[in-house]
């Protein structure tokens, strides 16, 4: 009975591996997660079919040897691999989209610095023409200004 309810927890831990990596599939890197998917049914249904099969051959042997804790111990390494794996891409994507982000932040920045740049050089000019055009005016220079600035 405990072989039995071993080889039923090997089987759950590579059905849920396959339901892990099955919505990685849809997304915009899916491409890679199909190889996984494909051992993980493979594995699935290796652990399934001694369980369903008539016969009293199952997976796990003798959890005490060698033989009976190697399928086991590789379900387990495979489920946490998959997790492994599905976490360090999903920090990787938050690590460029930050990058992204930064370098949008960086662009605006120039664009503004460019318009205040450009901006100050035409207010520049002007007040330049505004003091040649006063030179010999009533006002002095500083009350246009203030004027102006009003």
């Amino acid at each position: 009975m405990t072989m039995l309810l071993i080889d039923i927890a090997i089987a759950l831990l590579f059905f849920l591996s396959a339901v892990t990596v099955l919505p990685l599939i849809f997304r915009k890197r899916g491409g890679f997660w199909i190889i996984p998917l494909l051992i993980s049914l493979l594995f699935l249904y290796k652990s399934i079919v001694p369980i369903y099969s008539e016969s009293d051959i199952l997976l796990s042997k003798d959890i005490l040897t060698i033989d009976g804790l190697f399928f086991p111990l590789i379900a387990l390494l495979w489920f946490l691999m998959i997790l492994t794996f599905k976490r360090a891409f999903r920090t990787r994507i938050k690590e460029t989209r930050e990058l992204i982000e930064k370098e949008k932040a960086l662009n605006e920045a120039r664009y503004v610095e460019n318009v205040q740049i450009a901006h100050s050089k035409r207010q520049q000019k002007r007040l330049a023409k505004i003091a040649e055009a006063q030179k010999g005016e009533l006002y002095p220079f500083e009350w246009i200004l203030l004027f102006d600035e009003a």
